[in-house]
C-alpha cells in the first residue's frame, strides 16, 4: 500500500501601492504599510482601502479569483505536487495626490464650524471674515 501526505499550499496576497508606505486595510482590518502582505485562506471579494497623508484615500472591492488547479479534483493533486508552494497574488493601486483647498474654501469651512460650534466668526484687517 502507498500512502500519499498532502501537504499545504500557501496563499499570499501582495498589496502594491505608488506610492509606497500607504496604510492598507482589508475588510476594516490593518494589515500594514505598502508593500503589504497577508496570507489568505479563501479566495473571493474583498474590501480595501489605502490611505496615505497627502494623497485621496481609497476605498474600492477587489477580488481573488480561484485559479483552475484550486477546484475539485484538481486540487487535489496540486496539494499533492505543489505541497509548501506559496502562490502570491498581487494587487496593485495608484493612489492620487489630494487637492488643496482653496483659500475661500478654507474660509467657508471655518466659518460653517464656528457657526455650528455659536461662536461668530472674526473680521480680519482688510475687512473679511476669518
Amino acid at each position: 500500500m502507498i500512502t500519499v501526505l498532502a501537504g499545504c499550499v500557501n496563499r499570499e496576497l501582495k498589496v502594491i501601492t505608488n506610492p509606497e508606505n500607504a496604510d492598507v486595510y482589508l475588510n476594516g482590518e490593518q494589515i500594514g504599510k505598502s508593500p503589504a502582505s497577508v496570507n489568505f485562506n479563501w479566495y473571493g471579494t474583498y474590501d480595501v482601502k489605502i490611505a496615505k497623508k497627502g494623497f485621496k484615500t481609497l476605498e474600492q472591492t477587489a477580488e481573488i479569483k480561484r485559479p483552475l488547479h484550486d477546484y475539485f479534483p484538481l486540487d487535489i493533486f496540486a496539494g499533492i505536487f505543489n505541497s509548501g508552494k506559496t502562490y502570491t497574488y498581487r494587487w496593485h493601486f495608484d493612489l492620487e495626490k489630494a487637492s488643496e483647498p482653496s483659500r475661500e474654501a478654507l474660509i467657508e469651512r471655518a466659518d460653517n464650524f464656528a457657526e455650528k460650534s455659536g461662536a461668530a466668526p472674526k473680521d480680519s484687517p482688510d475687512g473679511s471674515k476669518q
